[in-house]
């Protein structure tokens, strides 16, 4: 048998985010599954937009659970902070569509709890892909046999 060095059985620090990033896309994408028929009655757009958020962030976490690399990173980064200036801009000025156009609707705990959750996301995902000189690449599990 021979003995496994020491860098070889040390754990990767981003093995360390994986499940927190994994946990809030989760969290993040059922809140949206929970109010989409709530916006499908008020816009089918809205509706719609609620329903690919949701389907992303379940998605998302699929991967991002495995291996944190560049792609997963980034697509995390995005699409959640293109979802929370949706989120600011709806409560700050309204959104520019749907029923209650260019009126800003009023804050919520659950859209909160949504919103920190994507905050979660970004700035997780942000740190993981800056600190890594690989860009953001985690190396695969090799196993010795």
């Amino acid at each position: 048998m021979g003995s496994i060095a020491p860098s070889e059985r040390s754990i990767e620090p981003t093995e360390y985010v994986r499940l927190p990033l994994t946990a809030a896309s989760i969290g993040a994408g059922l809140i949206h599954v929970t109010v989409i028929p709530h916006h499908l009655e008020e816009s089918t757009v809205l509706g719609v937009a609620f329903a690919a958020a949701a389907v992303f962030q379940i998605a998302w976490a699929a991967p991002a659970s495995v291996r944190l690399d560049a792609l997963t990173l980034d697509l995390g980064v995005a699409v959640n902070a293109a979802i929370v200036a949706g989120w600011i801009a709806s409560r700050t000025i309204g959104l520019p569509f749907g029923p209650h156009a260019w009126l800003a609707e009023p804050v919520g705990a659950t859209d909160v709890a949504a919103t920190v959750l994507e905050l979660l996301i970004v700035i997780g995902s942000t740190l993981v892909r800056v600190s890594r000189p690989d860009r953001g690449a985690t190396p695969a599990v090799a196993s010795k046999g």
